[in-house]
């Protein structure tokens, strides 16, 4: 469960299926995790919290999730701005703490008990951020969500293990830019130069991933380029750095590059 997102990623073998799949099994397991909360014997001083509890810790399950999806769903921020929403407390914390629950319990049931309680407000704190993140970055109308879906755009991804120095890092992401800008359509030059240019700079975490997506947005029929290093400083000569796609279809990016962070 913790490790199939970024298996299916090394594999190239990402698709919408899978992770809606994903997402329902998810919230499969973490209704069975909630539900047996009330055969546990809470310590006294929380028995009479153990409703409030589960109820929180529902909330925050299942809101922490749709905050984000359904923003994306509403078109309330674009999906590219969808897939950067920050959360303190998400899947993978909660899924560490429940985890401890189980190991404590057997041991000490008020130590796992009140590790609930702080998974609970941590998880309510993690959907206020969200809706607030939602609502600081949305756009005035669900029409210009849908047009800035639409928009031409160029996607740069720097691999974040080089550790490149933020000149050698600047450097890299202009020439990634330059080369995609020149591999891409006229058209669609044309129209993104006089759109704004809009450009979007990812990370991955190794090389391995960042050929994925390369091997990805060939088959979807882009045309992305590869840039490796000169080796005249920091790098050895030939070390690819960063990929670039783009002036593209901003859709049809964000089904390849949707699902990184921000640089």
């Amino acid at each position: 469960d913790a490790v199939d997102g970024a298996v299916a990623r090394a594999k190239g073998m990402v698709s919408n299926k899978g992770a809606y799949i994903d997402g329902i099994a998810d919230r499969v397991v973490e209704t069975l995790f909630l539900l047996s909360l009330f055969f546990l014997d809470f310590p006294p001083f929380l028995v009479d919290m153990k409703l409030w509890i589960a109820l929180n810790l529902a909330f925050g399950t299942y809101l922490t999730s749709f905050s984000k999806a359904y923003a994306d769903h509403r078109k309330l921020v674009p999906s590219f701005v969808a897939s950067t929403m920050p959360g303190l407390f998400e899947r993978g914390e909660r899924v560490m703490a429940y985890l401890l629950v189980a190991i404590l319990y057997p041991f000490n049931p008020e130590y796992s008990s009140t590790l609930l309680v702080i998974t609970a407000v941590l998880s309510f704190f993690t959907v206020l951020q969200r809706v607030a993140f939602s609502l600081r970055h949305a756009k005035t109308s669900s029409a210009e969500a849908e047009q800035a879906e639409d928009e031409l755009k160029q996607v740069i991804v720097v691999r974040k293990d080089l550790k490149l120095g933020k000149g050698k890092l600047a450097a890299q992401v202009a020439h990634a830019s330059i080369e995609a800008f020149l591999s891409a359509d006229e058209s669609a030059r044309d129209k993104w130069l006089v759109a704004g240019q809009k450009k979007v700079v990812l990370k991955v975490d190794n090389l391995k991933e960042l050929l994925n997506l390369y091997r990805s947005a060939e088959k979807a029929g882009l045309k992305p380029v590869i840039i490796r290093d000169a080796g005249r400083t920091q790098l050895k000569k030939g070390t690819t750095t960063c990929l670039a796609v783009g002036p593209a279809c901003g859709k049809k990016l964000d089904k390849i590059f949707g699902g990184l962070r921000l640089l």
